[in-house]
Protein backbone atom coordinates (compact mmCIF):
# COMPACT_ATOMS: atom_id res chain seq x y z
CA UNK A 1 0.00 0.00 0.00
CA UNK A 2 0.86 3.51 -0.87
CA UNK A 3 1.33 6.18 1.80
CA UNK A 4 -1.37 9.01 1.59
CA UNK A 5 2.30 11.61 0.87
CA UNK A 6 3.11 9.46 -2.35
CA UNK A 7 -0.09 9.28 -3.72
CA UNK A 8 -0.40 13.61 -3.36
CA UNK A 9 2.74 13.90 -4.96
CA UNK A 10 1.43 11.45 -7.87
CA UNK A 11 -2.04 13.75 -7.80
CA UNK A 12 -0.08 17.03 -7.87
CA UNK A 13 2.15 16.08 -10.90
CA UNK A 14 -0.60 14.66 -13.15
CA UNK A 15 -2.84 17.97 -12.37
CA UNK A 16 -0.41 19.84 -13.36
CA UNK A 17 0.47 18.20 -16.59
CA UNK A 18 -3.16 18.06 -17.08
CA UNK A 19 -3.23 22.18 -16.91
CA UNK A 20 -0.21 22.21 -19.22
CA UNK A 21 -1.93 20.69 -21.49
CA UNK A 22 -4.93 22.44 -21.33
CA UNK A 23 -2.91 25.91 -21.33
CA UNK A 24 -1.49 25.23 -24.51
CA UNK A 25 -4.66 23.79 -25.86
CA UNK A 26 -6.16 27.30 -24.69
CA UNK A 27 -3.27 29.83 -26.17
CA UNK A 28 -3.01 27.12 -29.68
CA UNK A 29 -6.62 27.82 -30.69
CA UNK A 30 -6.20 31.86 -29.30
CA UNK A 31 -3.24 32.10 -32.15
CA UNK A 32 -5.21 30.39 -34.83
CA UNK A 33 -8.39 32.71 -34.45
CA UNK A 34 -6.02 35.99 -34.26
CA UNK A 35 -4.39 34.96 -37.23
CA UNK A 36 -7.65 34.19 -38.97
CA UNK A 37 -8.94 37.64 -38.01
CA UNK A 38 -5.62 39.02 -39.07
CA UNK A 39 -6.34 37.14 -42.23
CA UNK A 40 -9.58 38.75 -42.63
CA UNK A 41 -8.75 42.70 -41.68
CA UNK A 42 -5.64 42.56 -43.86
CA UNK A 43 -7.47 41.68 -46.97
CA UNK A 44 -10.25 43.96 -46.22
CA UNK A 45 -7.77 46.73 -45.72
CA UNK A 46 -5.97 45.67 -49.09
CA UNK A 47 -9.36 45.20 -51.00
CA UNK A 48 -10.27 49.10 -49.70
CA UNK A 49 -6.89 50.46 -51.06
CA UNK A 50 -7.10 48.83 -54.26
CA UNK A 51 -10.27 50.24 -54.94
CA UNK A 52 -9.42 53.16 -54.32
CA UNK A 53 -6.00 52.95 -56.65
CA UNK A 54 -8.64 51.93 -59.10
CA UNK A 55 -10.47 54.90 -58.96
CA UNK A 56 -7.58 57.44 -58.91
CA UNK A 57 -6.04 55.73 -61.94
CA UNK A 58 -9.52 55.82 -63.65
CA UNK A 59 -9.96 59.41 -62.34
CA UNK A 60 -6.17 60.16 -64.21
CA UNK A 61 -7.11 58.57 -66.90
CA UNK A 62 -10.19 60.66 -67.50
CA UNK A 63 -8.54 63.72 -66.67
CA UNK A 64 -5.42 63.09 -69.42
CA UNK A 65 -8.24 62.28 -71.62
CA UNK A 66 -10.02 65.37 -71.18
CA UNK A 67 -6.58 67.47 -71.24
CA UNK A 68 -5.99 65.76 -74.58
CA UNK A 69 -9.28 66.71 -76.12
CA UNK A 70 -8.00 70.40 -74.54
CA UNK A 71 -5.08 70.28 -76.15
CA UNK A 72 -6.50 69.57 -80.11
CA UNK A 73 -9.40 71.51 -79.54
CA UNK A 74 -7.30 75.05 -78.51
CA UNK A 75 -4.83 73.45 -81.68
CA UNK A 76 -7.71 73.50 -83.85
CA UNK A 77 -9.16 76.79 -83.17
CA UNK A 78 -5.19 78.28 -83.23
CA UNK A 79 -5.16 76.72 -86.76
CA UNK A 80 -8.30 77.96 -87.66
CA UNK A 81 -7.85 81.19 -86.69
CA UNK A 82 -4.04 81.84 -88.00
CA UNK A 83 -6.03 80.74 -91.58
CA UNK A 84 -8.92 82.66 -91.41
CA UNK A 85 -6.73 85.47 -90.78
CA UNK A 86 -4.20 85.04 -93.56
CA UNK A 87 -6.86 84.86 -96.03
CA UNK A 88 -8.76 87.67 -94.96
CA UNK A 89 -5.32 89.56 -95.33
CA UNK A 90 -4.24 88.05 -98.31
CA UNK A 91 -1.08 86.24 -96.48
CA UNK A 92 0.21 83.08 -98.08
CA UNK A 93 3.18 80.74 -98.29
CA UNK A 94 5.79 79.82 -96.14
CA UNK A 95 5.34 81.57 -93.58
CA UNK A 96 1.59 81.07 -92.82
CA UNK A 97 2.53 77.49 -93.53
CA UNK A 98 5.41 77.16 -90.86
CA UNK A 99 2.77 78.65 -88.39
CA UNK A 100 0.42 76.36 -88.90
CA UNK A 101 3.40 73.39 -88.48
CA UNK A 102 4.31 75.14 -85.37
CA UNK A 103 0.36 75.10 -84.02
CA UNK A 104 0.44 71.51 -84.94
CA UNK A 105 4.44 70.18 -82.93
CA UNK A 106 2.76 72.28 -79.83
CA UNK A 107 0.02 70.45 -79.88
CA UNK A 108 1.96 67.28 -80.24
CA UNK A 109 4.38 67.97 -77.47
CA UNK A 110 1.16 68.47 -75.06
CA UNK A 111 -0.20 65.42 -76.11
CA UNK A 112 2.88 63.53 -75.57
CA UNK A 113 3.36 65.95 -71.80
CA UNK A 114 0.31 64.75 -71.02
CA UNK A 115 0.26 60.80 -72.40
CA UNK A 116 3.97 60.65 -70.06
CA UNK A 117 2.72 62.07 -67.14
CA UNK A 118 -0.71 59.21 -67.58
CA UNK A 119 1.82 56.57 -68.08
CA UNK A 120 4.32 57.56 -64.54
CA UNK A 121 1.35 58.41 -63.06
CA UNK A 122 0.20 54.60 -63.52
CA UNK A 123 3.57 53.25 -63.05
CA UNK A 124 3.33 54.87 -59.75
CA UNK A 125 0.04 53.21 -58.89
CA UNK A 126 1.38 49.79 -60.00
CA UNK A 127 4.11 50.46 -57.36
CA UNK A 128 1.79 51.16 -54.95
CA UNK A 129 -0.14 48.21 -55.76
CA UNK A 130 2.76 46.20 -54.67
CA UNK A 131 3.51 48.02 -51.70
CA UNK A 132 -0.22 47.40 -50.56
CA UNK A 133 0.30 43.51 -51.32
CA UNK A 134 3.80 43.33 -49.00
CA UNK A 135 2.03 45.32 -46.27
CA UNK A 136 -1.23 42.47 -46.42
CA UNK A 137 1.57 39.90 -46.21
CA UNK A 138 3.27 41.48 -43.48
CA UNK A 139 0.42 41.89 -41.73
CA UNK A 140 -0.88 38.18 -41.99
CA UNK A 141 2.85 37.09 -40.86
CA UNK A 142 2.98 38.90 -38.14
CA UNK A 143 0.10 37.53 -36.57
CA UNK A 144 1.20 33.70 -38.06
CA UNK A 145 0.71 31.24 -34.86
CA UNK A 146 3.79 30.03 -33.57
CA UNK A 147 4.65 26.32 -34.78
CA UNK A 148 2.46 23.85 -32.32
CA UNK A 149 3.20 20.33 -31.53
CA UNK A 150 1.73 17.56 -34.05
CA UNK A 151 0.44 15.20 -32.71
CA UNK A 152 3.27 12.54 -32.70
CA UNK A 153 4.82 15.91 -30.09
CA UNK A 154 1.37 15.73 -27.94
CA UNK A 155 1.75 12.02 -27.95
CA UNK A 156 5.58 11.87 -26.73
CA UNK A 157 4.29 14.98 -24.81
CA UNK A 158 1.67 13.03 -23.00
CA UNK A 159 4.08 9.49 -22.51
CA UNK A 160 6.67 11.28 -21.14
CA UNK A 161 4.62 13.14 -18.85
CA UNK A 162 3.27 9.44 -18.13
CA UNK A 163 6.99 8.01 -17.42
CA UNK A 164 8.12 10.95 -14.97
CA UNK A 165 4.71 10.42 -13.26
CA UNK A 166 5.12 6.86 -12.29
CA UNK A 167 8.81 7.25 -11.93
CA UNK A 168 7.50 9.40 -9.31
CA UNK A 169 5.25 7.47 -8.64
CA UNK A 170 7.82 4.59 -7.99
CA UNK A 171 10.49 6.28 -6.48
CA UNK A 172 7.97 7.65 -3.65
CA UNK A 173 6.91 3.94 -3.27
CA UNK A 174 10.41 2.85 -2.75
CA UNK A 175 11.31 5.16 -0.71
CA UNK A 176 8.20 4.25 1.31
CA UNK A 177 8.91 0.70 1.46
CA UNK A 178 12.81 1.20 2.18
CA UNK A 179 11.21 3.67 5.40
CA UNK A 180 8.78 0.57 6.62
CA UNK A 181 12.07 -2.39 6.49
CA UNK A 182 13.94 -0.27 8.29
CA UNK A 183 11.33 0.18 10.98
CA UNK A 184 10.41 -2.87 11.18
CA UNK A 185 14.02 -4.28 11.72
CA UNK A 186 14.69 -1.42 14.06
CA UNK A 187 17.44 0.12 11.92
CA UNK A 188 16.15 2.96 12.36
CA UNK A 189 18.90 6.00 14.02
CA UNK A 190 18.04 6.95 17.56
Amino acid sequence: MCDPGTLLVVAAAAATAVQQQQASNYENDYQKMVYGETQVQANSAALSQYAQLRQREYQEGAKAAEDIRSVTSQARAARAASTLQAAETGTAGGSVDALLRDFHRNELMSKGVVVSNLQATRLQIRAEERGVAAERQQRILSAMPRPSQGPLDSTIGILATGLSLASTGFSAHQDYKSSQKAGATGGGVG
